[in-house]
């Protein structure tokens, strides 16, 4: 056999086996990342950084959407939340002054 033989040869086998050879070579990659975040190694959490950074997140729409729901909720909860000492005694707290009106019946309003 000649050299040229055994490199087609080579060549065919890379050719049929070249899916395996990719996942095995990924599996080995994985393996190793996971040793390294494992024991704490910079280089793991770099690439973890890098590869967050360079993939897109397919349902960020969606996030940001709950997010500013979320944040409204809140807001709306610290402005009705407030309890009788805040509105007595605190100046500063940001109540709705909605007290007067509400202990008021509607037959004195008219």
């Amino acid at each position: 056999m000649t050299i040229e033989q055994l490199l087609n040869g080579a060549h065919e086998v890379v050719e049929i086996y070249e899916f395996w050879l990719i996942v095995f070579g990924l599996i080995l990659m994985l393996v190793k990342l996971y040793q390294w975040a494992k024991n704490r190694k910079t280089g793991a959490l770099v690439i973890g950084i890098l590869v967050q950074m360079v993939l897109p997140d397919p349902e960020i729409e969606q996030r940001i959407k709950i997010i500013q729901e979320k944040k409204q909720n809140k807001n709306q909860q610290q402005e009705n939340d407030c309890d009788l000492y805040d509105r007595l005694f605190d100046k500063n707290a940001n109540c709705l002054d909605n007290v007067s009106t509400a202990s008021e019946p509607e037959d004195s309003k008219k």
